[in-house]
């Protein structure tokens, strides 16, 4: 199946679609051009989901495969702060942690950051430790930024209002953003930082959706050892579940991605 994501009421496409099949781990994303292709029987469900857009559910129809999502109209408040706000920065995260693992095979990560201060703070930065396993890795992979509500300890809404996309050099192992002109907030109960492997540029610098077999390029999350679980997982079409170090008898440990933040407040 073939077809293009319109923004809803327009002819504009939606680049970086992300498009699950329900309850599997198969999926693509839409192109620059919001052009997307992927393999579906008739009897699958799609999920199409976009940072500033409702999430859309809809029965696969051969005969009709343009796609209108809708905007998400998010009230201000819940994601502005006080601007410019210029007090004290504290950095949370596990950034400089050891890393006892490095791990792949999902496409979608995201950690909680809990907010020690219970009270409202501004995001100022994001340092995200990866790895890109191929060592002639020839392309420069892309990732999409999300920052999810804390639903219960569960990765909720994402409150970010459009795109966040970073195209990672070759070899690259960190990266840092400085997210302060977002003014986005830091609430009590803290969010949840995400990210999302959606393709690659090739040679041609044309854009690549990510998918799950033969892809020249990959990456993986470094990861150190956690008291509590909270770092989640998923790939597509199925649900979140969190990052775990199984042993041969079967105990699991906990495991965290080493993601950090700093905040000011």
């Amino acid at each position: 199946m073939s077809g293009v994501a319109y923004k809803a009421g327009t002819r504009e496409p939606i680049p970086f679609v992300t498009i699950g099949v329900l309850h599997t781990p198969n999926g693509t994303v839409t192109n620059v051009n919001g052009v997307f292709s992927i393999s579906v029987k008739e009897t699958d469900t799609l999920v199409f989901s976009s940072v500033g857009y409702k999430k859309l559910t809809v029965r696969v129809d051969f005969s009709d495969t343009n796609i209108f999502l809708e905007e998400e109209i998010t009230a201000l408040e819940e994601v502005k702060v006080i601007a410019h706000r210029k007090g004290e920065k504290n950095s949370l995260g596990d950034t400089k942690a050891k890393t006892i693992m490095i791990a792949g095979g999902s496409n979608q990560y995201a950690k909680l950051f809990t907010n020690p201060r219970n009270q409202t703070g501004v995001l100022e930065t994001i340092t995200l430790c990866v790895e890109q396993p191929y060592k002639d890795q020839k392309f420069n992979a892309v990732l999409l930024l999300h920052i999810y509500t804390n639903d219960s300890g569960m990765p909720g809404k994402d409150i970010l209002e459009k795109n966040v996309a970073m195209q990672l050099s070759k070899r690259e192992k960190k990266i840092s953003l400085n997210l302060a002109s977002l003014e986005i907030t830091f609430p009590p109960e803290g969010f949840f930082i995400g990210i999302d492997f959606i393709g690659y540029y090739n040679e041609h610098g044309a854009f690549i959706p990510y998918g799950r077999k033969n892809s020249p390029v990959k990456i993986y999350v470094q990861f150190t050892d956690a008291k509590t679980s909270d770092t989640f997982e998923k790939f597509f079409g199925t649900s979140w579940s969190t990052v775990d170090l199984v042993s041969r008898d079967g105990r699991r440990t906990p495991l965290a991605a080493k993601f950090g933040i700093t905040v000011s407040y």
